[in-house]
């Protein structure tokens, strides 16, 4: 496990399964057919839509549309980044205080996978520290999981985690 602490948020990476996840929220990948049953006229690339839980611990699940990757020159990196965003921000307006993710981008969708790591953490550290003059959202989610399925995507968070723990305030421990 891995534990990282980005103002007061808690960030944890282990394995495991994540229907299994013990917290408010899981995140999941809508493909193309339940990306239009979710939403008229589809769900956008990286669009994130709040629904109920039906067969999970938690008691609402997110699903996010994720792009492709293609070339480091087509915008995926930023779609990416954008799905985790919606999808946290979806989180918060919702109310919930704790979400589980899978390792979004890696798999099916072809992205590197260090890049599509670091865009995970990266993007979460910058949503739940945000503070600006509109928005506020340090303290509101409390927990975030990112729970994979193998030990090769855990080995590459390890990775991750250990090039940029010196900028992370309170970096935690990986064991």
């Amino acid at each position: 496990m891995i534990e990282i602490k980005f103002g007061d948020t808690q960030v944890i990476i282990k394995r495991g399964q994540l229907t299994e996840a013990d917290v408010d929220v899981v995140v999941r990948e809508a493909d193309a057919s339940l990306a239009e049953e979710l939403s008229p006229g589809g769900l956008a690339v990286n669009q994130a839509v709040l629904t109920d839980a039906e067969d999970l611990r938690a008691e609402k699940l997110i699903y996010t549309r994720l792009p492709n990757w293609q070339s480091r020159y087509h915008g995926e990196k930023i779609d990416l980044e954008r799905s985790y965003q919606n999808a946290l921000v979806a989180a918060i307006d919702g109310g919930l205080e704790t979400v589980a993710f899978p390792p979004l981008g890696l798999g099916a969708r072809g992205f590197p996978g260090y890049e599509a790591t670091v865009i995970a953490l990266n993007t979460i550290e910058r949503v739940v520290t945000l503070k600006d003059r509109r928005t506020d959202y340090r303290g509101a989610i409390k927990r975030v999981e990112i729970i994979v399925d193998n030990d090769e995507d855990f080995e590459l968070y390890r990775r991750v985690h250990r090039a940029y723990a010196h900028r992370w305030d309170g970096s935690g421990v990986a064991a």
